[in-house]
């Protein structure tokens, strides 16, 4: 039996949302330490920083491929809505493993 592999990018991809994640929920961990009021749990806020650097990633680069097409370049990146959810998977691993 095989198991499924998963493409470099998308492996990339939620490793990174895992530190995205790891990063907001220390964070978040820090500002309560200091008598800060966070409104949510860290591993949530965690969780909404991988999702919110996600699309705003494949946003970006949207926004740079529009903008070389318009100056006649050929598009510098690929957009694709799954390496947004590849980052929110790694978010969602994060909030999963501290419930």
């Amino acid at each position: 039996m095989t198991l499924p592999q998963l493409p470099a990018d998308k492996a990339n991809h939620v490793v990174y949302g895992v530190a995205i994640a790891l990063t907001a929920k220390q964070l978040a961990v820090t500002a309560m330490m200091f008598g800060l009021d966070v409104f949510f749990d860290p591993s949530t806020i965690g969780l909404a920083a991988a999702v919110a650097f996600g699309v705003g990633k494949e946003a970006f680069d949207e926004i740079a491929n529009v903008l070389a097409v318009g100056r006649g370049e050929p598009e510098p990146h690929g957009v694709d809505i799954l390496d947004a959810l590849a980052t929110a998977s790694g978010g969602l691993a994060v909030w999963v493993a501290a419930a």
